[in-house]
């Protein structure tokens, strides 16, 4: 709506009748878009600073901590840095009344806080807590140690010796247990034939129901073995079966003529006989220093043999202090109506049982 103005320079009065009317004409275009304004400075969180040390309190009991100011906090927690989470229970204008919530990573109750200019910063909220893990077991210290599941909780296998394997067994409590493996333990054969880095020592060899003068031999399916003799028996070969067995001598067409078996004293001392046959006696002679074993009867055979088989543990390691010479008398001779034979014995022999006999 127009609006008349009175513009008359020249006229003094109210009802002066020479007058312009002034009637707004329409809206001009939009001006160009003005520059943007500064920003502003980053906000600051609320915060305070420590101003001197404190004690840790026990958890849920309270300490004064003096601060900068109190003013910017309230009822909320807060973290101290370098300290911990506390809950705020009262405040002044530069003292934190606050509560040890007793969080883990919190220092013990009782350690003295010296550092000051510590910053104090409200915190999150306190999420929910997590279930209980199994966790390291607290007896795990040393090397080579594993963690194992029992089945009803988390334990220790310790380390085993150098060259041992760890194997599963359920009949152990950890249900795994480490021990050197045995032959038992290897699925499949050992190939004789195959060429490996390292040979097999005998002393691995199991002794497990073994009997001292056991001969191993291949029966064409398996391995096994040849049970001792008697004193006096051959080795000797069944074509029949194919494979090695025990014989009489008389079954081979031999005979034993004599046999003794001696237990060698010291030198130049008794000697102890027994299981003779076609023995007349057994004396210690001294040129050469040794033993004459004389027969009963005369030895008729052509070419006798004669057989040495050491008996017990002194006799296999001293087999070679008992040597036969051929000091020989098959024919009758002085006071030896059946002839004798004669062993040398080394002066050392501490003794030994041996079986003597003569086949043909």
């Amino acid at each position: 709506m127009a609006q008349d103005l009175n513009n008359n320079t020249d006229c003094c009065q109210s009802s002066c009748t020479n007058s312009t009317v002034n009637t707004p004409g329409p809206q001009g275009a939009t001006g160009a878009a003005g520059s943007d304004g500064t920003n502003g400075t980053n906000g600051i969180s609320a915060y305070t600073r420590t101003t001197a040390g404190f004690t840790v309190p026990a958890v849920n009991s309270n300490v004064a901590i003096p601060v900068q100011s109190a003013q910017p906090f309230g009822d909320q927690v807060v973290f101290i840095n370098s300290v911990g989470y506390y809950q705020i229970v009262g405040t002044s204008q530069q003292q934190l009344t606050v509560k040890n919530l007793g969080y883990t990573s919190s220092p013990a109750p009782g350690d003295v806080i010296t550092a000051t200019n510590l910053l104090v910063t409200p915190s999150g909220v306190k999420g929910a807590d997590g279930t209980n893990g199994s966790g390291i077991p607290a007896s795990l210290n040393a090397q080579g140690e594993i963690i194992v599941h029992s089945g009803s909780s988390v334990d220790v296998l310790g380390p085993g010796s150098n060259g041992q394997l760890m194997f599963y067994n359920s009949a152990q409590n950890l249900g795994v247990e480490t021990r050197k493996a045995t032959f038992s333990d290897i699925d499949g054969d050992l190939d004789l034939s195959t060429q490996v880095t390292n040979s097999m020592a005998l002393t691995h060899l199991s002794t497990l129901g073994a009997t001292q003068g056991d001969i191993l031999y291949f029966d064409g399916v398996n391995w096994t073995r040849l049970n001792p003799a008697s004193g006096g028996d051959y080795l000797v070969y069944d074509s029949v079966n194919n494979k090695p067995s025990w014989s009489a001598p008389s079954s081979q067409g031999l005979q034993r003529l004599a046999h003794v078996r001696m237990e060698l004293q010291a030198s130049n001392q008794p000697v102890t006989t027994s299981n003779t046959t076609n023995i007349g006696s057994v004396t210690v002679i001294s040129n050469p220093a040794g033993v004459r074993i004389a027969f009963s009867n005369l030895i008729t055979a052509s070419n006798p043999i004669i057989l040495t088989r050491p008996v017990d543990a002194d006799a296999k390691t001293k087999i070679e202090s008992l040597s036969y010479v051929s000091t020989e008398q098959w024919s009758a001779s002085g006071s030896y109506s059946g002839g004798y034979i004669d062993f040398l014995v080394a002066s050392n022999t501490p003794g030994g049982i041996f079986d003597i006999s003569v086949i043909g």
